[in-house]
Order: C-alpha cells, then sequence, then structure tokens
C-alpha cells in the first residue's frame, strides 16, 4: 500500500511519513542518480534567471524571479556537495537556512501577506543597501573602485521611491538595518516569519542558525537530524523545480567530467592542489587526536575537522563556477575564523588561567535551552566573571542578558561582549596589518571588510542577491585567497605560541610542517587563479 508523505508513518514514532522514514537511504544509488540528473534542470533554471539580471533597471525582475535565483544558487552547491558526501559543513547549512528564508518569503507572496507596494521596493532595496555598504561605511581609499555619484544618485531614487510607502527618513536608517528592508518592518526576523508562514521548517531553522554562528562553534554532532533538513529541503526542491526540460546543460557527473577533462590542465592541477590541501589538514588533526595534552588542543582540532569540509566546499563551488557561492559563505567562514582566532589566543593566555575555557563551556551549555541548566550556568558562570574582572559594577541580571548573546563569553569587564562584525573587523587588522594590495593604493584588511559586509547581505534570502553587483558577484578568488592564508597564518601564530610557553615540543613541529606544506600549495593555487578565467553573470 503507497503511504503518502503527510501521512503518520507506519514505524509509530507519531510524525508524518515525509519527516521519518522517508528520510532513510536518502543517498542511495537510485536517489543519487536523481540528483544528478536533476542537477541539469536546476543548471537550466538559474542559467535563464542570470540573463534576467542584466537587462536595463531589472525591468524583468519580477518577485519570484529575485527568489528563485536565490534558492536555485543556494541549491546547486548545495546538491553539489551530497554528490561529493559533503554535506556537512558550516557553509552547506548556510545553503540550507537561505533557501529556508526564500521559501518563507514565497510562501508569503502567495498567500497574499506581501502588498504590491513591497514587491516594487524589493527592486529597489538594494540602492539603499549599497549606500550603506560602499559609501556610508567606506573608505576614501575605495573611490577608485566605485562611482559615489552613482550611488548616491540611485540612493536618492530608492529613497524616495520608500518614502512615497510612509517610510520616514529616521525609518530608512532602521529598516535598512534589517535583512529584509522591503517590508519596511524596524524589527521583523526570519524567525517570526517562519514561524507563521512556514512553520515546518521552524525547527530545521533555528538549527541553522546555531550551525552557521560559530559563536563557540560545535561541530554537527547530530547527523540524523542535519540529514532529516537536507532530506526535507531536497524534496521541496524537487516539487518546486523538477523540470522535463534541461536544455543543453550537463548532469552534475557530466559536467565534473567536462571541467575536469586531460585537455584542462589548469582544472586538473587546482584540483589536485585541493587534495593536497585536505590530505595535509586531515593528517595534521590526527596528528593532533593523538598527541592532545590539553583542552586548546580538542578546539584546535574541532576548527581543522571543520575547515576540511569548509575548504573542500568552497574550492569546488568556486572550480565549478558556482562564483556567487564563495562570496555568500565569506561570511560564515570569517566569523568562523575570527571566532577561532580570539578564543585560541585566549585559551593559550596563562594569565587568564582557564577562565575563558571554562566560560566557553558554560555558553555552551546554555545553547541546550534547559531551564533547569540555564540558573545552574549563570550563576556559576557570573561567579567566574567576578573572580576575573572584580572591578566589574555589573550586576547578576544584566550579567544574564550579556552572557546569552551570541558572543557573551568574550564580554569585557563593562559587560559588553564584541559583535560579529567588531570581531571580524579586528581580526583582518591582525590578520593583514598594514599591508596594500601590489596594483593598488587599497589596504587588504579594509578592502576583505568591504568584502564581509557583502557577504553579509548576500548570504542571507532577501532577493538582494538578484541585483548585487558583478565584481562582488565574482569575487571568489579573494575569498579563496583568504580562507587559504588565514589557516597559515592561525596555525603558524599557534605554533609560535606553544614555542614560547616551552611545552608540547612536538606539537609546534608538527604544525610548522603543515604550514610550510599550506604556504606552498596556497602560493601556487594563488598564482594559478589570477589568470584563470572565472564564470561572469551573462550579459
Amino acid at each position: 500500500m503507497k503511504i503518502f508523505r503527510n501521512q503518520l508513518c507506519p514505524c509509530r514514532s507519531g510524525k508524518k511519513y515525509k519527516n521519518c522514514c522517508s528520510i532513510k537511504n536518502y543517498k542511495n544509488k537510485e536517489n543519487l542518480e536523481k540528483l544528478n540528473k536533476f542537477y541539469a534542470s536546476l543548471k537550466y533554471i538559474n542559467d535563464s534567471l542570470l540573463k534576467r539580471t542584466n537587462c536595463i533597471d531589472y525591468i524583468d525582475a519580477s518577485f519570484s524571479d529575485t527568489l528563485d535565483l536565490s534558492i536555485t544558487c543556494n541549491a546547486l552547491s548545495l546538491i553539489k556537495s551530497i554528490l561529493q558526501n559533503n554535506c556537512y559543513s558550516i557553509t552547506n547549512a548556510l545553503n540550507l537556512r537561505n533557501i529556508i528564508e526564500c521559501i518563507t518569503l514565497i510562501n508569503m507572496n502567495e498567500k497574499g501577506t506581501i502588498s504590491e507596494q513591497q514587491k516594487e521596493l524589493l527592486s529597489e532595496q538594494y540602492k539603499i543597501i549599497e549606500y550603506y555598504i560602499y559609501v556610508l561605511d567606506g573608505s576614501e581609499e575605495f573611490e577608485e573602485l566605485i562611482d559615489k555619484q552613482d550611488l548616491l544618485r540611485r540612493y536618492e531614487e530608492g529613497k524616495n521611491a520608500f518614502f512615497k510607502n510612509g517610510v520616514n527618513e529616521h525609518k530608512i536608517k532602521k529598516i535598512a538595518k534589517t535583512r529584509i528592508p522591503f517590508l519596511c518592518e524596524e524589527k521583523v526576523n526570519y524567525n517570526k516569519l517562519i514561524k507563521i508562514n512556514c512553520p515546518e521548517f521552524l525547527d530545521d531553522y533555528v538549527i541553522l542558525s546555531k550551525i552557521v554562528h560559530p559563536s563557540s562553534y560545535i561541530r554537527i554532532e547530530d547527523k540524523t537530524k542535519y540529514e532529516t533538513i537536507v532530506k526535507k529541503i531536497v524534496r521541496m526542491l524537487f516539487d518546486r523545480y523538477s523540470i522535463d526540460k534541461c536544455g543543453d546543460k550537463l548532469s552534475f557527473d557530466d559536467e565534473q567530467s567536462e571541467i575536469y577533462s586531460d585537455s584542462n590542465i589548469v582544472a586538473l592541477r587546482l584540483k589536485e592542489i585541493l587534495k593536497e590541501q585536505c590530505k595535509e589538514l586531515y593528517s595534521l588533526s590526527n596528528y593532533l587526536k593523538v598527541n592532545k595534552h590539553n583542552e586548546e588542543i580538542d578546539y584546535l582540532i574541532g576548527l581543522l575537522d571543520e575547515l576540511l569540509l569548509v575548504i573542500y566546499d568552497v574550492n569546488t563551488d568556486s572550480q565549478l563556477g558556482y562564483c556567487e557561492n564563495a562570496k555568500i559563505k565569506y561570511k560564515v567562514i570569517a566569523e568562523l575564523l575570527a571566532c577561532y582566532n580570539n578564543i585560541l589566543l585566549k585559551l593559550l593566555d596563562k594569565s587568564f588561567k582557564g577562565y575563558y575555557f571554562k566560560m566557553l563551556t558554560y555558553h555552551e551549555l546554555l545553547k541546550n535551552d534547559k531551564q533547569e541548566e540555564s540558573d545552574f550556568v549563570v550563576e556559576n558562570s557570573f561567579q567566574l566573571f567576578q573572580q576575573q574582572f572584580s572591578q566589574s559594577s555589573i550586576d547578576k541580571h544584566e550579567f544574564a542578558k550579556k552572557f546569552k548573546k551570541p558572543l557573551g563569553y568574550l564580554m569585557d569587564d563593562k559587560g559588553i561582549p564584541p559583535t560579529y562584525m567588531s570581531l571580524v573587523k579586528e581580526y583582518l587588522a591582525s590578520l593583514y596589518g598594514e599591508e596594500r594590495f601590489a596594483d593598488k593604493n587599497i589596504f587588504i584588511k579594509n578592502f576583505m571588510f568591504l568584502t564581509y559586509k557583502e557577504s553579509n547581505y548576500m548570504s542571507h534570502g532577501s532577493g538582494y542577491l538578484y541585483f548585487v553587483n558583478i565584481g562582488a558577484w565574482n569575487d571568489d578568488v579573494s575569498v579563496i585567497r583568504f580562507i587559504d592564508y588565514a589557516v597559515c597564518e592561525l596555525l603558524d601564530k599557534i605554533s609560535n605560541l606553544y614555542k614560547k610557553n616551552n611545552k608540547y615540543k612536538q606539537i609546534p613541529d608538527r604544525l610548522e610542517k603543515s604550514v610550510k606544506i599550506l604556504r606552498r600549495l596556497y602560493n601556487e593555487k594563488m598564482y594559478m587563479c589570477i589568470d584563470n578565467p572565472k564564470r561572469v553573470k551573462n550579459n
């Protein structure tokens, strides 16, 4: 007897079939072959949407087009990773989250809860977003890259469109800081929208949001739950986009064969470099697992294991031409590395006597959302805080509010935790110092922070991806360069700290060996990437 997706599962779990046993074995040979062919259909839809993004003033951009482009961009990268058996990274979790955000807005539109005026503002909000990214918070050094007068002109156009819909000057500043400006709500967030319009994905969205915000970082421990989310998203994608027509687009396997053909020497070498990078990181992680002596080594191992997945995901995105995905994912990668850099340095600083490791542990417990644990955690973490910062006048109630924030365990003696943006800005400054690009009078730290701000908007399913400028869309080489360089610098920094402490001599020696290998591969890759043409938006 056929079991329908919305019926109760026959295993008596109490769940609907689509959310239970239907999930199991979705990676069997038959389903993988379906995904392999479905890839071609998605590519066909995605390319047709890309062609419309260069119409004058985006006059052909429908509300659905903008969201379908974002969904198919994220879906192509997700399905690629499933077929490569590499879909467990923080970056693929971001793909899943973006798709949920987009489908929520699509559901709202189909219910009629998004007005025609709001849909019109969708194609005007990018003018305000770009002004905030490039002009309002920008630096004079970027004048050779941007046309400020044109950005200002378009900003005024965008503002006037919002003014006609009852938004005043004061309010526009507030809604511009939200992820969904066109809805014209100052305190809007996706959680509230999903709860009302896409409730079947709410729990999944909460889980994914914790994964992609690496406040301290826990690897995906419950793979069954994660795979359930993947299955639900893939099923939804099939329901929305499964078509027979795919034009001249190839299946994933056929596209791989074409890209990595014997005649494509550059692509083959980039693939080999990526393999060597991952092999070295895997070897280093295994070495540390055998030779670990303290808590911070566990934390470093966690970073290496995650980087293996992230580096493979983003590099294959770039090699397959998904430049926008590399840029979308830069935000979470920069935050991940900034958090690790900050935390590891504090863990290795013996003057703190284990304070940050204990606070980190308590913060992880707080994520369990269990009230009986919450009170215990707040009480004990507050006592630790008072011991470390005896001069602080903050009371327990205020401490509890700040400690629950994503980076609460890093709060200073005034009880102020850093934001992701401030943490990333500080990290980029420490990573690049006063170094400038060889061919431009631009500080690398400032350029990469500008890239981070672009990624902040591109990494949400708000429709902005449809309108983003070509330079930002195709900036995948900067992202690849950042990851490789940052990994080498972080491992080198940790090695030097261990040397300074005169402990575990074999660990800094092993780290030095890895840094030497990874830097050689990084230099070769960058030399090849500079001259290797990338896919651009269709003209």
